[in-house]
């Protein structure tokens, strides 16, 4: 895991509403709890970061994960992730992939189900 990768994830946790902006754009939210180290079981997994929020007046789950370059596994694994934390949460789950390539430029992938 790169600097950028590192730095990017310590951001995300402690800035979520920064993350959520750029995400969601002028939609109304509100974070209510940032979790930590959340694993899902099958098969335990760990996804980078989870937060609790209420966007436009409904409660949802934001999951992020960062990654440094595309692979093709990346779709299929984000929407397991999503699965597997809609389940455990029992919320509507947004998940979004965030990638750090090389010279500073980002690239964002959005999955919801």
């Amino acid at each position: 895991m790169g600097e950028v990768d590192k730095s990017v994830k310590i951001l995300a946790y402690h800035y979520p509403e920064t993350f959520a902006e750029i995400i969601f754009g002028d939609k109304e939210f509100e974070t209510l709890e940032s979790l930590r180290q959340v694993e899902v079981n099958i098969p335990q997994k760990r996804v980078d970061y989870v937060h609790r929020m209420v966007l436009e007046g409904e409660e949802v789950i934001l999951h992020l994960e960062f990654h440094l370059v595309h692979k093709s596994d990346v779709p299929e694994g984000t929407f397991l992730y999503n699965a597997f934390l809609r389940t455990k949460f029992n919320l509507p789950v947004i998940s979004v992939v965030i990638y750090s390539f090389q010279d500073n430029v980002f690239g964002v992938i959005q999955f919801q189900v």
